[in-house]
Parts: structure tokens; C-alpha cells; sequence
């Protein structure tokens, strides 16, 4: 008899002597969802297209055939989390209606590592002097890739002529003007409002991720075909506009990967 979704995670996940925190540190999703997913409690995940992202992300960081599993997961799979937050004076402000995509609900902690695309971790032997190990290194190139930065940055300054600069009139120090070309506007240019959730329903993700961010909140990404909307561009949220929550907390897109 084959196993289900749930005793195949946790099979995969015992034979590479891995643990839940092990596998929420590498994939960097919560653990609460993570053994979600191997209780097969998929109503625990806000909305199936979540539970979906997540599953993917678990095979693929235990070396799993994706495809089979995901085949297996129930198609009208509960979506859960509590009710979408209401303004201070009591009334659901206004939105654009249900979320066909998120529903009304948000989870009660931030959705951070949806389809990642993690790489398949290899038997732990040490996880201690593994940590360790890894942390060394990390330090060790970065503190390699300033030195190669300081001595770039003293070539080019060498290089630049007899170290002098030239005079402007009135003392006035010269500074590079920039050329617009490339380059990332500061802001959204959308009317954001701090603890608001902006309306993003049509802009393109950067400008999303900005405006989210601007308001205070976290953002997670999820992708999907779309035919209404254009590649890159946002066509659901969560919450609605409008919606008026603390600093810090979730908001939610789904970004169109075209038809």
C-alpha cells in the first residue's frame, strides 16, 4: 500500500536525519506549516494555493518526485486562518469583495520561502560543527569580498588622476549626476498610508513589494497563470485595500506569470 502525502514527507525526511527545525531553517517556512504538511491538516494553511507552494518546496528540498505528490493533493482543499482583521470602529472597511484566490483569512505569522526551489540537503552527521563550519566560512568571504571591494575602490581611485578635485564655482564640492538610466525609484509612487493595506491589484511587483513595505508590512509572493493580467503583475491580495492592521504584519500577492 503506497504512503500518503503526510507519511512520505516525514519517511524522507527521517531517512536524511533531518528534524522540523532542520528543514524550517534550510527552507525558511515556518515549522507550524511544515507539520501541517506531514499531518496532511492543510485547513491549518490559509489557502490551498499556499499549502500547494509550501508542498513544493518540502519535496523538493527532500529529494521527492514533486509531480507525483502534488498530483495527490486534494483539489478543494480547506483553506483556514482567522477572519480577515476589521478597522477600529468595528465595520469591514471597504475592499474590492472576497479574495477568489486568499479568501477572507491571513495566518497568524508571517509565510516566508513559497516555491524556493531549496537544494536537496544531503545526511546530516553534526549539525552543531556543521552550523559552525558554515557560519566560518560565511564570514570568511565576506570579510574576502570587502578586502577585494577596498582594494578596487583604491585602484580606480589611484588611477583617476593626481587625487585632486576640481573646482566648482562658489567651493561647492561636484557630485556624479545621475542619469535616470537603470535605476530603482525610491518610492512606489503609490498613495500609501502607513498600517493600510495599499491597493495593488494591477501594479507591477516591484512597485508592490515597495508599496507594501512603505506601509509597514511584510510581503510574501506567491506566482500563477493569469490571463487577465500581464506577466509580473499582481492580480489578487490579501487583505483586500483598505484594510486597516498593525506594522509588521502579512501581506499577500499573487503575481500573474502570464496566460
Amino acid at each position: 500500500m503506497s504512503l500518503g502525502i503526510g507519511e512520505r514527507l516525514i519517511q524522507a525526511r527521517e531517512e536524511r536525519g533531518l528534524s522540523l527545525e532542520d528543514a524550517e531553517r534550510d527552507t525558511r517556512i515556518s515549522r507550524r506549516y511544515l507539520q501541517a504538511l506531514e499531518d496532511e491538516t492543510f485547513d491549518i494553511i490559509p489557502a490551498p494555493v499556499y499549502a500547494r507552494g509550501f508542498l513544493r518546496s518540502y519535496t523538493q528540498y527532500l529529494g521527492l518526485d514533486t509531480a507525483r505528490i502534488l498530483a495527490r493533493f486534494p483539489e478543494q482543499a480547506p483553506a483556514g486562518g482567522a477572519p480577515a482583521p476589521r478597522s477600529p470602529g468595528g465595520e469591514q472597511p471597504p475592499a474590492r469583495g472576497r479574495s477568489s484566490l486568499f479568501g477572507s483569512s491571513l495566518p497568524d505569522e508571517p509565510m516566508i520561502g513559497v516555491d524556493i526551489g531549496v537544494a536537496v540537503p544531503s545526511r546530516r552527521l553534526g549539525s552543531g560543527s556543521l552550523s559552525f563550519a558554515r557560519t566560518g566560512l560565511v564570514a570568511s568571504v565576506a570579510i574576502g569580498v570587502v578586502a577585494v571591494v577596498l582594494i578596487i575602490a583604491i585602484l580606480i581611485a589611484n588611477l583617476g588622476g593626481d587625487g585632486e578635485t576640481p573646482a566648482v564655482e562658489g567651493g561647492a564640492t561636484p557630485t556624479a549626476t545621475p542619469s535616470g538610466e537603470g535605476e530603482t525609484p525610491a518610492t512606489s509612487g503609490l498613495d500609501v498610508r502607513r498600517g493600510v493595506v495599499p491597493d495593488l491589484i494591477g501594479q507591477p511587483e516591484d512597485i508592490a513589494r515597495r508599496a507594501v513595505e512603505e506601509a509597514g508590512f511584510e510581503v510574501t509572493v506567491v506566482r500563477g497563470r493569469n490571463e487577465q493580467y500581464p506577466r509580473g503583475t499582481v492580480f489578487e491580495q490579501a487583505p483586500t485595500a483598505g484594510v486597516e492592521q498593525e506594522p509588521g504584519r502579512g501581506v499577500f500577492i499573487a503575481v500573474s506569470d502570464g496566460p
